[in-house]
């Protein structure tokens, strides 16, 4: 009704959507509560009355919310679910095989553009990696001479299946929630990780080492050869790598199946592994752990069978009826994992 009341008006407009943009509002103040109160009954008693109605609900929700959240913070140490396991040597039931491509038959502009308008899962044969020093001499004696002074950060799990798990993620911090995470980190000297690896007997205990290529041995960085065939960095507006980063784990060791949000090139370099793929539209198949939870981003069935009878239909009904592709690569093997 004058200059004063616009000026309120307008300071409360910008104070509520400060509230809004803020990542760490876990609640609209009461201060807040109270000035759109205001506003709304010098605006019109009737748009007042129904705005109050609206905002005592919101409040309501909130305070309930939180009450769940403390109930379940004070009651529970939330434990991971039971794992399924599957130890046959076969193919997951049912998969089709990976599409393959020669690397010299791709015309693309750059290779790798090609991989990207497939927009699928792919194997490039015959890349340039397979040229690499690390892919014609890496084994495990070499690699144990490298890192003869050069400790290890591994995650050591009782089970062949490393889950991931951060505390990044919503219920991951949740004050009062004791999570026991699937896997411990530890120290390693070479002998005792390439020494594990090498005799893979052990069922006890497993080792899995993940490390950016960076933080590597120096010597064993010059044995990775050039890698602009595996980005886009060539085009005329360049896409940024992101990461690259190294993994290393003996015979049996796998992870839950889960969805990256980036593009993936990934090439084999020694031994051999198993990639089982599925399309995005099986996600209801998967059991994927809710997106605030501290494994976020992967399924809940540690393993996935890879014999048909091996199916656990009592917990995981869905699961056998999920259409997988899947390859097995072999030293300098490219295979092309598209974002989810």
């Amino acid at each position: 009704k004058n200059v004063a009341d616009i000026s309120f008006f307008f300071f409360f407009l910008l104070r509520v959507q400060n509230r809004l943009k803020s990542q760490n509002a876990q609640h609209t103040s009461p201060l807040t509560v109270a000035h759109l109160a205001c506003f709304m009954m010098w605006t019109s008693p009737v748009v007042g009355v129904v705005g109050i109605a609206i905002l005592v609900a919101v409040v309501w929700r909130q305070v309930h919310m939180s009450g769940v959240v403390v109930r379940v913070s004070d009651a529970y140490t939330v434990h991971y679910g039971n794992d399924y396991y599957a130890d046959s040597s076969k193919g997951f039931p049912n998969a089709e095989p990976v599409t393959a491509v020669q690397y010299e038959d791709i015309t693309t502009v750059p290779k790798s553009l090609y991989a990207l308008q497939f927009n699928k899962p792919l194997v490039i044969k015959d890349s340039p990696a397979t040229h690499w020093p690390a892919v014609l001499s890496w084994n495990v004696s070499v690699l144990q001479r490298h890192y003869e002074t050069v400790p290890l950060k591994v995650h050591v799990s009782a089970r062949p299946a490393i889950r991931m798990h951060s505390a990044v993620h919503p219920l991951g911090s949740v004050v009062g929630v004791q999570w026991l995470r699937p896997y411990t980190l530890a120290t390693l000297t070479a002998d005792e990780f390439f020494n594990a690896t090498a005799a893979h007997s052990n069922t006890e205990r497993w080792e899995y080492f993940f490390s950016p290529l960076t933080d590597i041995p120096l010597t064993l960085q010059s044995d990775i050869g050039h890698s602009d065939f595996l980005s886009l960095v060539s085009l005329s507006t360049p896409l940024p790598v992101w990461e690259q980063n190294i993994w290393m784990g003996k015979p049996g060791v796998t992870t839950p199946a889960h969805y990256d949000l980036l593009h993936n090139f990934y090439v084999q370099i020694h031994g051999q592994k198993r990639f089982i793929l599925f399309a995005p539209e099986e996600w209801k198949s998967l059991y994927l752990y809710p997106r605030v939870h501290p494994s976020s981003r992967m399924s809940q069935i540690a393993e996935l069978p890879l014999d048909a009878s091996r199916f656990d239909n009592a917990t995981y009904p869905e699961l056998q009826r999920a259409r997988a592709v899947q390859v097995v690569l072999q030293p300098g093997d490219e295979l092309y994992i598209p974002p989810y």
